[in-house]
């Protein structure tokens, strides 16, 4: 599923079809998938991941998620002071090798990336919460195998307090 269909899926939900969305992306955007997203109402494109020009004129969300393709911009990019809730991400799929209990979760990714799977959370003085996910995904790098990294796929159900 790429973000074409994400938002496809959200428009066509009665729940989260006026929800604003927000695209950051560095794909190069054809003429018809441009007109894809005007015709699905984004309330703005971003190209090249300038998560400052993305969340400008954001300050009236009062939840805002944020999809990125690569867990490490969580930190140096995507910051407390962007006022981002959740950010939702993928890449690394563990690295398609570690050992995963109920307990005790490990891969070689961990070597590379500070958050490489599951979610993450971290605040500010102002309590003032962030929230990371990273998804293992279900596809593979190379080698078209998995061992001990199961693929996954995650429902998040959103709820209004």
């Amino acid at each position: 599923v790429d973000g074409f269909e994400v938002l496809k899926r959200i428009r066509e939900e009665k729940r989260t079809e006026f929800l604003p969305v927000i695209i950051l992306t560095a794909k190069i955007v054809t003429k018809e998938e441009l007109a894809f997203l005007k015709h699905n109402g984004i309330h703005q494109l971003i190209r090249k991941g300038d998560i400052n020009k993305a969340s400008m004129h954001t300050d009236s969300i009062p939840f805002k998620l944020l999809l990125s393709h690569d867990p490490t911009a969580w930190g140096p990019h995507i910051t407390v002071a962007n006022k981002i809730d959740i950010t939702f991400s993928g890449h690394t799929h563990g690295m398609q090798f570690g050992i995963e209990t109920k307990s005790f979760r490990w891969s070689p990714a961990a070597w590379i990336y500070t958050h490489w799977a599951g979610i993450a959370e971290r605040d500010d003085a102002a309590a003032n919460k962030q929230y990371l996910y990273v998804n293992a995904g279900l596809g593979c790098i190379g080698i078209p195998s998995r061992v001990g990294i199961y693929p996954e796929i995650t429902l998040f159900v959103l709820k209004h307090k």
